[in-house]
């Protein structure tokens, strides 16, 4: 026995010195550069790409904010000729060209935004479950719907309830929100766009006169905030109307930036882009108007930074992954290693990446890139930190596991031969 232990064992030395006769027991294997190299250049291509992306972004904010500050100054009360075809900014009060009017009631008033509510007096079903005692001494419980009488500017569905008798009729008009199409800032026309983010409704009161001029065929009243369409309104029945107005004044001020093109804020063109014109209500600069705007050109510039970014961390976690290969090192260099190679690489790619973000911005003077910086070098000491910690563990109890199984094994192997 001990002859042919012996002899497996040379058979295997003989056969790892034939598989690798220039390879060293130090020596990393030759295929393991591929990853490394290719890791590496993967990494370098998104860094370059992460870099003039955002110097790009750079670039054209600075230019864009020098265009803003070259926009003249628009008067709200006439229109400039000389201003035609050029970048103006303007403050003034936004303005409807004629009178909001609603039929069948002949409201009429000088607004920016009317509002109809048209609620309706119309029968509602309750759902309610009832106790009944039987002979036997138990209690049945019994659904039961009954029926209650409610104002609701929703139509209700009568067509399910139980009992047929109780019947809603339909609307004879409906809610409504009316706009002015071509609104003014100053003696500008601007996008009816503006008007979406004006809901200060006013409550506008019923007026006599306008009741007495209603086409409906029934009863109008004028009641205070409503007007009300049926019999005595004391008394409403199924099917009676009251009808609300609301209304946004005109004289809101606002501020605008655009190309004056004729008697209107029009799109202006800036490099090879053609950005709309903003209009917002309160007092507002070129930048601050600009700001609030949605911009595609930085959703682009997000998009490509968390791409570079992902590739950063995908280059440093093929390469950390592939120097684990080339053999253990007892040292912190490879307790990093042994402590999560890809995860690891990964993390310091994301660090990297952002520190690259924060050192770009702080070249071109703009010092919030100094929290990318703290940020990334926070990222990149925490996770080292871990790493090496979690890897001289991992490296101690497989030590101690190996030490173990080898003495197992050569307790094993004594004892056979001194059976011999």
């Amino acid at each position: 026995m001990v002859v042919n232990i012996c002899v497996s064992i040379e058979s295997e030395k003989s056969a790892e010195a034939e598989a690798s006769p220039n390879q060293t027991a130090d020596s990393p294997p030759r295929k393991g550069w591929r990853p490394i190299l290719g890791g590496v250049a993967l990494f370098t291509g998104a860094l370059i790409l992460l870099v003039s992306n955002e110097q790009r972004a750079l670039d054209r904010e600075s230019a864009l904010a020098a265009h803003l500050e070259s926009a003249a100054t628009a008067p709200s009360d006439e229109l400039d000729p000389t201003l035609e075809g050029k970048l103006v900014h303007l403050e003034g009060p936004l303005l409807a060209p004629a009178p909001l009017r609603d039929r069948p009631i002949p409201v009429e008033v000088r607004a920016l935004r009317l509002d109809r509510r048209v609620q309706m007096y119309q029968w509602e079903a309750q759902q309610a479950t009832r106790e009944e005692p039987l002979p036997s001494g138990e209690v049945r419980r019994v659904e039961v719907e009954s029926y209650a009488k409610i104002w609701s500017e929703n139509p209700i569905d009568s067509s399910k309830f139980a009992d047929p008798i109780h019947a809603n009729p339909a609307f004879p008009f409906t809610s409504k929100r009316t706009d002015v199409s071509s609104p003014r800032l100053g003696a500008l026309r601007v996008s009816g766009a503006i008007l979406e983010g004006l809901n200060d409704f006013q409550v506008l009161q019923a007026d006599p006169r306008v009741a007495e001029q209603a086409t409906l065929g029934t009863n109008v009243i004028a009641r205070g905030d409503h007007y009300y369409v049926g019999g005595d309104p004391d008394s409403p029945q199924i099917g009676d109307l009251r009808v609300i107005y609301r209304y946004v004044p005109e004289g809101i001020t606002a501020s605008g930036i655009g190309q004056q093109i004729g008697d209107t804020l029009g799109a202006f063109s800036f490099r090879d882009e053609t950005l709309p014109a903003v209009v917002l209500p309160g007092s507002h600069g070129p930048h601050e108007l600009l700001a609030a705007s949605p911009d595609p050109i930085a959703r682009w510039v997000s998009l490509i930074r968390a791409i570079a970014l992902l590739l950063v961390m995908g280059g440093l976690a093929v390469v950390f992954s592939a120097l684990r290969n080339f053999g253990p090192r007892v040292d912190w260099i490879g307790d990093l290693l042994y402590g999560g190679a890809a995860v690891n690489g990964a993390l310091v790619g994301l660090g990297v990446g952002m520190s690259v973000i924060g050192i770009v911005w702080l070249v071109a003077e703009h010092y919030a890139g100094v929290a990318f910086v703290v940020l990334g070098l926070a990222v990149i000491f925490l996770d080292a930190r871990y790493r090496v910690a979690e890897g001289a563990k991992l490296r101690s109890e497989g030590r101690a596991s190996t030490q173990s199984g080898s003495g197992t094994t050569s307790g094993d192997e004594k004892g056979g031969i001194d059976t011999q």
